[in-house]
């Protein structure tokens, strides 16, 4: 006798739902991947030019002379230099308390696309023994921090450190210090 099995070349329907849910799970891991991939390019973009911000503010603070060259030295903006445009500035501690947004040009032109984000510069007297400590009086070191915040959030602070004559002995200038922390900065 001879016997002939029916055998069906196929996938059942168990199959083909199973064959289903596993394609999905995957699709749905993908698209979370890519997801997440594109946030951190835009977190890593906004670092960059939070960096690039902070870093042209400071360059220029640098250029400054160390105490105003001209009229008696006072600490903070002089009687010209209070119309607001940095151009007027003329020694580092000018730059004291700027707070801009969005951020601008030294000529007072809005750097385009950066609706929303806040450029902050605090100068302060630190002693030249220790540079963590902030005193009253100038002992020829000036601190300079600038922060670049997108919203709420700091995406840059860099600081330096900007000695005056009278405690240069070389040809040092200035001090630069970049936070770079994970997760964001304080």
């Amino acid at each position: 006798m001879n016997r002939t099995r029916n055998k069906r070349a196929g996938l059942t329907l168990v199959e083909s739902m199973v064959s289903v849910v596993i394609v999905s799970v995957m699709m749905v891991s993908a698209v979370n991947t890519v997801g997440a991939s594109r946030t951190t390019m835009a977190k890593a973009g906004d670092d960059g030019i939070g960096m690039m911000l902070a870093q042209d503010m400071m360059a220029e603070i640098l250029q400054k002379e160390y105490s105003e060259p001209v009229d008696a030295p006072l600490f903070g903006r002089e009687a010209g230099e209070l119309a607001g445009l940095r151009a007027n500035y003329d020694d580092v501690d000018d730059y004291d308390a700027w707070n801009e947004t969005p951020p601008k040009m030294s000529d007072g032109t809005a750097i385009p696309d950066r609706t929303g984000w806040r450029r902050k510069v605090k100068i302060e007297f630190v002693d030249p023994a220790s540079p963590n400590t902030v005193v009253v009086s100038d002992l020829g070191l000036k601190r300079i921090v600038v922060t670049i915040k997108d919203g709420a959030n700091v995406v840059a602070k860099l600081r330096s450190l900007r000695l005056g004559t009278a405690v240069r002995k070389s040809s040092i200038r200035s001090l630069q210090f970049r936070e770079v922390k994970s997760g964001g900065l304080p």
